[in-house]
């Protein structure tokens, strides 16, 4: 992700621990008291809405940071996030975290620069939707899951298990579960996903559609 290296500069600060798949990190509504940093893993924020629905409304990666702006504007988080795959992450009091802002204007660029990356990356996910181009959400979904669980495909094609299920692909992506099905089946058509036995298998994963951001780009897309 963007600017890492300023946030290794304040790594020291907090070890780096291991969480489980399923794990709930904090709840929607809470007033936080640390932060979290992603080394490893993919991390879902969920919104409980004001009839009880229970909706994904985004992915977190590697070298995001996790709960910053409830931190620093205190105010009650808007989302709960809840570990996909297990993960790597440091996690800082949010004591430590505003009065090292104070004092270290690299760890306060690499904020800046995040919070500018998830803004940007925002409105281009509701740009996407304003073109209505639903297939391309999916493959980019897809893209991004790669990037986590299979950062080293094989040339042979990447087979894994989506940590996600269609119900909650289609959250992400604005559709219905029943539209994700048959995105998949386009999918197949195309030759660029097959789906058995639980496996994914994506022969080419550089076919997939995805936005131009190359903090998730395979490495061996420059090696083509």
């Amino acid at each position: 992700m963007l600017a890492t290296q300023e946030w290794k500069g304040f790594a020291g600060f907090a070890p780096s621990l291991g969480y489980p798949a399923g794990l709930t990190l904090f709840q929607q509504g809470a007033h936080l008291h640390e932060i979290y940093f992603i080394n490893r893993g993919l991390i879902k924020l969920l919104h409980l809405d004001a009839e009880g629905r229970e909706l994904i409304v985004n992915l977190r990666y590697p070298g995001c940071l996790l709960g910053a702006a409830s931190v620093l504007l205190l105010r009650p988080c808007p989302v709960t996030a809840v570990t996909v795959t297990p993960c790597s992450l440091q996690r800082v009091s949010a004591a430590d975290f505003r009065q090292h802002l104070t004092v270290d204007p690299k760890l306060g660029w690499y904020l800046h620069q995040m919070q500018s990356w998830e803004i940007y990356e925002q409105t281009a996910r509701l740009a996407q939707m304003g073109d209505r181009v639903v297939r391309h959400r999916l493959e980019e979904v897809l893209w991004q899951m790669l990037s986590v669980l299979a950062p080293d495909p094989s040339p042979a094609g990447v087979k894994v298990q989506l940590p996600l299920k269609d119900k909650e692909i289609a959250q992400l992506i604005s559709a219905t579960p029943e539209h994700v099905s048959r995105l998949f089946k386009q999918l197949h058509e195309a030759g660029l996903v097959r789906r058995a036995k639980g496996w994914t298998i994506i022969p080419d994963p550089r076919r997939l559609w995805h936005a131009d951001t190359p903090e998730r780009n395979y490495a061996y897309l420059d090696q083509n």
